[in-house]
C-alpha cells in the first residue's frame, strides 16, 4: 500500500478517498457432514479437518499465501476420495491476486460419486454474525453484501469442472451433468430460504456471467428461470437480488431483465468487454440497476489524465435521474490503479451534482 495509507484500516483508505465501501459476507457455508479434509502443500500435509464448514469447493482461502507453490486439497468420504490443486506463484503472491485453480474437484469421471456423497449429506447452515460484525464496522460508509453460491450452471462451469470438461460432460456425459445440476439446484434453493431470513438487504450470486460461455440457449435452459424464482423469493420478503456480472454480456444483454434482477454487480463494459454502457444502459433503463460501469484499465497510467477525465464525464453525464446507477470500478480497482484517480470521481461526482441540483448522488 501507498505509505500514507499502511496504517490505515480498509474503512479509512475509503473514507479517505471518499469512496464507499462494498463488502462481502457469506450468508450459507456449507457443512461437510461425515467429511475429513486434509491440505497439503508441496507434498507436505500443514493441516486437517473434520466435517468443515467450508465454500465447497470453493476453498482457495485454505490455500497457504507465505510462499509459491502446489496446495493439494483431499476430501476423503465414505465412497472414496476428490481432491483440488490449487498453484500460487510469485506474481500471484506479489499482486495479492486468487490462488489458481489448477485441478477442479470434478475433473473426472471417478470424481462423481464422492462429489455426489458430499453434496448429499452435507448442508448449508446459516452464518449471520459475520455480515453483522462487517455492518457494524462499516457504519455509514458503505454496505455489505450478502453472499451465497453462484447459480448450479455457473457452479458447475467455474468451481466444479472448469469450462471445457462442464461442455464436454454436458453433452457427452448428460445423465451425470443433469445430476450435479439437480443437487445444485436444491441447494441452491435451501440458501435463498436461508437468505431470506438473513438480515442482508441485498443477497448476491457470485455468477460471473459472460455469454461466450454461458451462451443465450445455456443462460436460458439452465439459469433464466433459477434467477426467476430466486428474484421473486427475495423480492417477497423485501430483499433485493444481485449477480456479479463481470464478464461479456454482449449476448446476454436483452435476456437479463428477464431474470427479475435487481443489480448488476461489476457490470464490465467496453474496453473490458464487447458491451459497451451506451447499449446496456439504453436496453435496461434501471432494470437492473448497474453497479460498476467505469472500467479498470482507465485508472491506470498509460491512460492521459485528460482521456480519464473525459472518459468519466462522458459516462456521468449519460446518466439519467430517472434511471441511477452506482458507480464502481469494474470488474474491481487492481494493483497497477492510481489512488488519486479513484478519490478523483468523488470530485467528478459533486461537481457534476452541483450543475445538476435534482440530482440526487447519494
Amino acid at each position: 500500500m501507498p505509505g500514507q495509507f499502511r496504517e490505515m484500516s480498509l474503512n479509512q483508505v475509503h473514507e479517505y478517498l471518499g469512496v464507499g465501501r462494498q463488502a462481502y459476507s457469506v450468508l450459507t457455508p456449507f457443512r461437510m457432514s461425515g467429511v475429513d479434509c486434509e491440505v497439503s502443500f508441496e507434498g507436505r500435509k500443514i493441516s486437517g479437518f473434520s466435517e468443515p464448514v467450508l465454500s465447497f469447493p470453493k476453498v482457495a482461502n485454505l490455500v497457504p499465501t507465505k510462499s509459491p507453490g502446489k496446495t493439494e486439497i483431499l476430501f476423503k468420504t465414505p465412497v472414496g476420495s476428490a481432491t483440488c490443486i490449487f498453484r500460487t506463484t510469485t506474481k500471484i503472491l506479489d499482486s495479492c491476486a486468487t490462488p489458481y485453480l489448477e485441478k477442479h474437484i470434478l475433473s473426472n469421471d471417478d470424481d462423481y460419486d464422492p462429489v455426489f456423497w458430499i453434496l448429499d449429506h452435507g448442508s448449508v447452515e446459516p452464518a449471520f454474525d459475520d455480515f453483522n460484525r462487517i455492518e457494524e464496522e462499516l457504519g455509514d460508509n458503505g454496505m455489505t453484501m450478502g453472499m451465497i453460491e453462484r447459480v448450479p450452471f455457473q457452479r458447475a462451469l467455474l468451481d466444479f469442472m472448469g469450462e471445457e470438461r462442464c461442455f464436454f460432460q454436458l453433452y457427452d456425459n448428460p445423465k451425470p451433468f443433469a445430476a450435479l445440476i439437480a443437487r445444485l439446484a436444491e441447494i441452491h434453493r435451501e440458501s435463498v430460504e436461508i437468505a431470506c431470513r438473513s438480515p442482508a438487504l441485498v443477497v448476491e450470486c457470485g455468477d460471473n456471467l459472460d455469454g461466450n460461455m454461458t451462451n443465450p440457449d445455456l443462460f436460458k435452459a439452465y439459469s433464466l428461470q433459477i434467477m426467476q424464482q430466486t428474484a421473486e423469493k427475495l423480492h417477497s420478503v423485501g430483499k433485493y437480488f444481485a449477480s456479479h456480472v463481470d464478464g461479456d454480456l454482449s449476448a446476454l444483454v436483452e435476456i437479463l431483465p428477464e431474470t427479475g434482477l435487481d443489480v448488476a454487480e461489476s457490470f464490465s463494459p467496453f474496453p473490458l468487454s464487447q458491451l459497451t454502457f451506451e447499449k446496456a444502459y439504453a436496453t435496461w433503463g434501471a432494470q437492473p440497476v448497474m453497479w460498476g460501469i467505469l472500467p479498470s484499465p482507465l485508472f491506470e497510467a498509460h491512460v492521459s489524465d485528460k482521456s480519464f477525465q473525459s472518459e468519466m464525464r462522458a459516462i456521468m453525464e449519460r446518466v439519467e435521474v430517472e434511471n441511477p446507477v452506482i458507480l464502481g470500478i469494474g470488474d474491481q480497482a487492481v494493483w497497477p490503479s492510481l489512488w488519486q484517480r479513484i478519490g478523483k470521481i468523488t470530485e467528478m461526482v459533486d461537481g457534476l451534482a452541483n450543475l445538476t441540483p435534482a440530482m440526487d448522488t447519494k
